[in-house]
């Protein structure tokens, strides 16, 4: 059975929400109930978003952090991964399958 334009047998994959640097709280509640009920990733910078990536963790919200360039990543954590800002559309594009795909989910 096909589902909208994609092919038998082809997994679905979350979606994602791009937290940019102004989003009012409201927004970012609304943007973190639509993740948790979508099953998909939030996609913020660090260092800017430390604070919004806590709230994504608490919400139990996978996360995809595009690091600065002359920035430390953070220690690593459970549903969490890094890529640096420059990384390639396909680097990121995987990062967000796996943390959307993960087993334990």
């Amino acid at each position: 059975m096909t589902t909208g334009n994609r092919p038998p047998d082809t997994p679905t994959v979350p979606g994602s929400v791009w937290f940019g640097p102004v989003v009012s709280v409201p927004e970012e509640r609304e943007f973190i109930e639509l993740l948790v009920s979508g099953h998909g990733v939030g996609v913020c910078c660090w260092p800017r978003d430390a604070a919004r990536i806590e709230h994504l963790a608490a919400a139990g919200v996978p996360r995809l952090l595009l690091v600065r360039a002359d920035a430390a990543p953070p220690a690593p954590c459970p549903h969490q991964a890094c890529v640096c800002r420059t990384a390639s559309k396909e680097e990121i594009h995987e990062a967000l399958v796996a943390l959307a795909n993960a087993p334990d989910r």
